[in-house]
């Protein structure tokens, strides 16, 4: 039996990165950039206005003030996918738009609340829109966005390992990059094992019970953006579960197996693997609950040996199957995220095994607080359906008091 540490450094240090894949933008979101990824497009791709105002020389407000302010004649206006018709002439103001192209020969933007209207004579009549008055001096470049500032074409718009968030994908898209590289996703197929599992509520009869744990790994790896095999549960039948996993091995990269690694009468799983030649890479972990947790290798193919309990299976699965899914999609942080918590509620235990509990942490007083609540038995789910976290008790700890410090590991 080895630890939880040590296990877990198994399983990263055997699970390679997946093989490279481009995918439309859209269907690219939360995956991680196979490839450095390089911009089609300069950004801005012209210069365009930060804001609604005039588009106006800088130079012609020197020295401007309340007192003697600059007169501009307005000369036209350019909105947001307009292309400006004329350059800017001397003493000129043309009204822009936020976004909109500047015109040839302007050199900043003033924005529309600090200009003046001026009551001037045009054509022989009064017109009050015709021409504005500045009232202060304007830098060169203000309120412009200048073509090219954030990235040139051909600049490295996003690197390799990139997470790509919301954000990366609408820059990416405003780069002109609709396609990404990215590292597909393993082809998962999980067995779930034992002759008392049924999943029609009709065939719930004296010693049936439903089978659940397909459907918690299945909706943890949706999560993920990972769609998984799942098959029927199969009976505790030797012949019958030979078949099945060789033909798993052969066809799936990840194979999740449910039931069947402990050493009971009927838990056939671990022989069945040892003859269709599957490496021991580990079997039992000092920890509770998950005790009897496998992992193997055959060839390129994965097999995890999920206890068969509910609450045991799940817990295997955030510990070290998500983090191995993970790292094959490119995660660099693949294992839950952790904080120090002031526990609620005192806790014991025996020596010898980590323990992950299924816990509740709160923040109140800007200190995390964690709760154990009843139901902690490997077959119990409801404290699983309230959990946000796992307190995570090291093996040589036997006792925690109310109010210690303590880590949590956060559930997804």
């Amino acid at each position: 039996m080895i630890t939880v540490e040590e296990a877990k450094q198994i399983v990263t240090s055997e699970i390679p990165k997946g093989p490279k894949i481009t995918l439309p933008l859209q269907e690219a979101s939360g995956r991680i950039l196979a490839e450095d990824v390089f911009s089609l497009l300069d950004s801005p791709l012209f210069n365009a206005s930060a804001m609604d105002g005039f588009a106006i020389h800088h130079e012609e407000t020197y020295r401007a003030s309340r007192a003697f302010p600059s007169y501009f004649k307005i000369t036209g206006l350019v909105a947001a996918g307009d292309v400006p018709s004329k350059p800017l002439g001397k003493n000129e103001a043309i009204k822009v738009m936020t976004g909109a192209m500047i015109p040839q020969g302007a050199t900043a933007v003033i924005p529309q609340e600090e200009v003046l209207p001026s009551t001037t004579t045009l054509e022989g009549r009064q017109d009050r829109s015709a021409t504005i008055l500045i009232t202060r001096e304007v830098k060169e470049g203000e309120h412009l966005r200048r073509k090219g500032e954030e990235i040139k074409q051909g600049g490295l718009a996003l690197s390799k390992n990139t997470h790509l968030t919301s954000g990366a994908i609408g820059f990416l898209a405003s780069l002109g990059v609709l396609n990404v590289p990215v590292y597909a996703p393993p082809r998962i197929f999980i067995l779930p094992t034992g002759s008392e599992l049924v999943r029609d509520i009709s065939e719930v009869t004296p010693g049936k019970i439903m089978e659940s744990n397909s459907f918690c790994l299945s909706s943890a790896m949706s999560e993920m953006k990972i769609e998984p095999k799942i098959s029927s549960p199969v009976p505790d039948v030797n012949k019958v579960l030979f078949a099945i996993i060789e033909q798993a091995i052969k066809n799936y990269d990840l194979l999740l197996i449910t039931g069947g690694v402990s050493v009971g009468t009927f838990d056939l799983v671990k022989e069945i693997l040892e003859k269709l030649n599957v490496k021991t890479l580990f079997w039992q972990v000092a920890q509770k609950p998950g005790k009897p947790l496998y992992f193997g290798k055959c060839g390129s193919t994965l097999v995890f040996g999920l206890p068969g309990n509910p609450a045991s299976s799940l817990v295997c699965f955030y510990e070290y199957v998500r983090p191995a899914i993970l790292k094959w999609l490119g995660y660099q942080d693949c294992f839950l995220s952790q904080d120090r918590a002031r526990l609620v509620n005192s806790f014991s235990k025996k020596e010898g095994r980590t323990h992950f509990i299924r816990a509740r942490t709160e923040k109140k007083n800007g200190n995390f607080w964690v709760h154990v609540p009843e139901g902690q038995e490997s077959h119990r789910m409801q404290s699983f359906a309230e959990a946000n976290s796992f307190l995570v008790v090291p093996q040589e700890i036997t006792e925690l008091k109310e109010g210690e410090e303590v880590t949590i590991h956060w559930l997804p």
